[in-house]
């Protein structure tokens, strides 16, 4: 949900992805499982679109809502950049006093977490929690982007991972990062990143961590 670039509404999701149910229960193949949530662009028309109950918040209780508000959960939030911190900042207390979860998306693609990556440590201390996409590992998007991943994934900033997937070739570079991630800290962290911390965020909780 990004005014301006993703105009997208609760209703219009809703629908996208009964269409997309819709055409998965045809497939030959198995069916992962699957629910809704969206992206949420950190601006004053969605943050306020949030607050009425007309965000997604990730679910793992329900596979969609064919009406209604929705309330509570971790919520996946995304910025332009990290600035100005302080007023961000005083929106996810907001946002967590309404029930919310805020679920930082991408950090390391940001330039203040370039020049600072503490930020996402004051961040996390104030009650977020840091997702990682993981083709930034193996450096899709530039070598600082690549650099800070690899910082923050070694200072154990992440609690959650991410392919961040819009075409099939993307598969190829989440591949290479699981490969790297298993091979540098081990299938307990690969395991943490995609299996349990996600499956803490769908139930609304803040995952462990190692």
């Amino acid at each position: 949900m990004r005014p301006g670039m993703f105009d997208n509404t609760q209703v219009d999701l809703r629908r996208a992805y009964r269409s997309t149910i819709t055409q998965l229960e045809t497939a030959s193949e198995p069916v992962p499982s699957t629910s809704l949530g969206s992206e949420h662009f950190f601006d004053a028309l969605v943050v306020e679109a949030v607050h009425r109950g007309a965000g997604l918040p990730y679910r793992a209780d329900e596979q969609v809502l064919e009406h209604g508000e929705r309330h509570g959960g971790a919520l996946l939030v995304e910025f332009h950049d990290l600035s100005p911190l302080a007023l961000i900042e005083q929106q996810l207390f907001r946002l967590q006093t309404a029930g919310y979860l805020p679920v930082l998306a991408h950090p390391e693609r940001y330039r203040q977490v370039w020049s600072d990556p503490t930020v996402v440590d004051r961040l996390q201390e104030r009650g977020c929690v840091a997702l990682l996409d993981l083709a930034a590992i193996v450096g899709k998007y530039g070598a600082r982007a690549q650099e800070t991943a690899q910082r923050l994934l070694s200072d154990g900033c992440y609690h959650a991972a991410c392919s961040d997937a819009h075409r099939p070739s993307d598969v190829e570079a989440v591949e290479r990062a699981m490969t790297q991630i298993a091979r540098e800290y081990g299938h307990d962290e690969l395991d943490l990143l995609l299996s349990a911390g996600p499956g803490a965020l769908l139930q609304g909780q803040r995952p462990a961590s190692l």
